[in-house]
């Protein structure tokens, strides 16, 4: 909303010049007590749009918290894979850091106490405190670490080895694969050792071996040697091709980044995000990639992981999609319900 005012601010000052604005705003002398706060109003409205502290207001609070506005508008997308809570909610924590680095929010929000406030809200929601449960879990993670395409969406062929697959991450991972199988011992020790596997298969650069000629850049290569290596690898080069094109596109248009925005990071990344496929789609199409000479046991292992990736992939990460189904029935909350009595609510809830 602070965005659209600052978008059409010229054109709230026509609407302030306008014949219509002067002759409404002249009728309301007429109007006794209330014209006289009528009036007001219009007064305030016009120094609104004349003034440049308010314009620096908008700027600041625009500055603030679009990122925040297009990182949660992303997240309660319907195709949105549970695997993209990790990297857009760690740029948002990472942004709330460092707010001091943006000269319109330190503008806006002068007061370091301010700016501390923000961030140890956002610290609180991602990481947690006390019986508050942050969004870094570990299904969030694991997730994340299951998906090639969002991998793909963070790192490129010349560096393919992604920041967040840290020792922390692939842990936490490890955790929530266990709790997935925790009513069976020897299901769970499958699902880790194929877990292992996966996390071995992950592209890496090989130098020396990529091209062929010196003056070629090394570029990521198979690596695990195992059943997940080769599609692993195609997965993450489709988005690294549909990212290369993109960057052509908007360079080849000439089309304007302001890279010195506070939302830059955040919007780059959920460009890039929108690029990447169901991570669904890529573990069903991995279960017919059974390892080459595999016994039955080990056939039956790589199934059940791909299985168990693709039902934990398949997670829905948040409500709005209950919340916009139930705004689409009329029956939800109707004009009896809305004066409700005590039948009626007896008879609502037994329902």
């Amino acid at each position: 909303m602070i965005h659209r005012v600052l978008l059409n601010l010229s054109v709230l000052r026509l609407v302030a010049e306008s014949p219509t604005f002067k002759l409404v705003k002249s009728s309301t002398k007429k109007r006794g007590e209330e014209g006289k706060k009528a009036l007001a109003e219009f007064k305030r409205f016009e120094s609104l749009v004349e003034s440049r502290d308010f314009r620096s207001r908008l700027e600041g609070g625009c500055a603030v918290m679009e990122p925040f506005s297009i990182a949660l508008h992303y997240g309660e997308g319907d195709s949105v894979p549970l695997s993209h809570v990790l990297p857009v909610f760690q740029l948002m924590y990472d942004f709330a850091q460092q707010l001091d680095d943006f000269d319109a929010i330190t503008d806006f929000l002068d007061s370091e106490d301010e700016r501390d406030a923000i961030a140890e809200i956002v610290r609180k929601r991602w990481l947690g405190e006390g019986r508050l449960v942050g969004l870094k879990t570990d299904v969030h993670q694991l997730a994340f670490v299951l998906d090639p395409f969002v991998q793909g969406s963070l790192t490129t062929a010349e560096e393919p080895e992604c920041d967040l697959l840290d020792g922390d991450v692939l842990e936490s991972a490890r955790r929530a694969l266990r709790h997935f199988a925790s009513d069976d011992p020897a299901k769970r020790a499958v699902l880790l050792q194929q877990f292992m596997l996966w996390n071995a298969a992950a592209p890496k650069v090989v130098p020396g071996e990529a091209g062929g000629s010196s003056d070629t850049k090394p570029v990521a290569q198979a690596s695990g040697n195992n059943g997940f290596s080769a599609l692993r690898l195609d997965a993450m080069q489709v988005v690294w091709n549909k990212i290369t094109k993109r960057e052509e596109l908007l360079n080849g248009n000439g089309t304007p980044r302001e890279e010195g925005s506070s939302a830059f990071a955040m919007r780059e990344a959920i460009a890039k995000l929108r690029l990447t496929s169901s991570p669904v789609e890529f573990w069903l199409a991995m279960m017919s990639e059974v390892p080459r000479g595999a016994t039955k046991e080990q056939k039956e292992a790589h199934l059940l992981f791909c299985k168990t990736a693709a039902d934990i992939s398949s997670i829905v990460g948040h409500t709005c999609g209950v919340e916009r189904a139930g705004k689409a029935y009329k029956q939800v909350l109707t004009a009896l319900r809305k004066s409700m009595d005590e039948t009626r609510a007896t008879k609502a809830v037994y329902v």
